[in-house]
């Protein structure tokens, strides 16, 4: 059976199938019989039927996963490899999560220098109003953001064949303090350290860019979806641009398996929110404190 929609889900979805709204359209033709004395008119009615505006809502759950990409190259600097998950839940909830690494080969490991999680909560907002074919409006609201750092120090390999290491802990420490909180590996364990930037680095000031692009934010988007797949536009925190735009040529993910939120998915029925440009930004900031780093050692 299906799991209830969370009370905390603002919302609600439409039904996946809505009642046929039915017009009854009266065309008339005229027969006229002439005779000396009558007129015969004979009326013939017909009836058409308009479907009604039908939301995606009830098919945007379901989990993806984006393999191994090459998203940036860094100046003077290494590659930027992406492998990203990221679902909506059937209550409501959604979780994303990034892994970086520096090189291909590391990322077709699984062998990530950083991981950054983030969960919310996703909301159905109804379906946008005159535009054709149709398109739902949706949100994610960001509530925590996990960061983890798995190798003290990474080293890649430099186009002119040369090794060169980068301190990652330290410079993640630059960047964020996080008020003394150690981002190293914990030495008794030696495992590497997981944190809830909104737990440990607060105020803002604790970690700026974190909280600037992840916490407390509201993206915007629309979206299309069926048991298999979800194809849906760039999210924007503005909603005046993550609700508009609905001519724009969307991102379209395949589901893990065909999933839907509400009802059992039938048998028969068979059929990119991608890589954030926020974890990019970060690691390519990482990586310039390097430099500094260095300078100070």
């Amino acid at each position: 059976g299906a799991l209830p929609l969370s009370s905390g889900q603002q919302g609600r979805f439409l039904q996946e199938v809505a009642e046929s709204t039915t017009m009854t359209a009266t065309q008339t033709t005229a027969t006229m019989t002439a005779t000396t004395a009558t007129e015969t008119q004979t009326t013939i009615t017909t009836t058409s039927t308009t479907p009604p505006p039908v939301s995606y809502a009830n098919y945007l759950c379901g989990e993806f996963v984006r393999e191994c990409e090459n998203v940036v190259h860094i100046p003077f600097g290494p590659d930027i490899w992406l492998k990203t998950s990221w679902s909506y839940n059937r209550d409501g909830t959604y979780t994303h999560e990034e892994s970086a690494f520096f090189n291909q080969t590391a990322c077709e490991r699984d062998e990530p220098w950083m991981q950054i999680k983030y969960e919310g909560q996703w909301t159905d907002a109804g379906i946008a109003e005159g535009f054709v074919p149709y398109r739902t409006l949706a949100s994610i609201q960001v509530d925590s953001v996990w960061i983890t750092v798995f190798h003290d120090e990474v080293c890649v390999d430099t186009a002119d064949g040369a090794l060169n290491c980068m301190k990652t802990k330290l410079a993640l420490t630059a960047l964020c303090p996080c008020n003394g909180w150690d981002w190293g590996i914990d030495p008794e364990v030696e495992e590497p350290r997981m944190r809830n930037v909104g737990m440990f680095c607060m105020p803002h000031e604790q970690c700026p860019i974190l909280h600037e692009a992840y916490l407390a934010q509201t993206k915007h988007f629309w979206f299309t979806a069926d048991s298999s797949s979800v194809c849906s536009a760039e999210a924007n925190t503005d909603a005046s641009r993550g609700w508009a735009r609905l001519d724009e040529e969307p991102t379209c993910n395949t589901k893990q398996q065909p999933a839907i939120c509400e009802g059992t998915l039938s048998l028969a029925t068979g059929l990119r929110a991608g890589c954030t440009a926020h974890v990019i930004a970060f690691a390519a900031i990482v990586w310039a404190w390097v430099g500094q780093v260095r300078a100070l050692e």
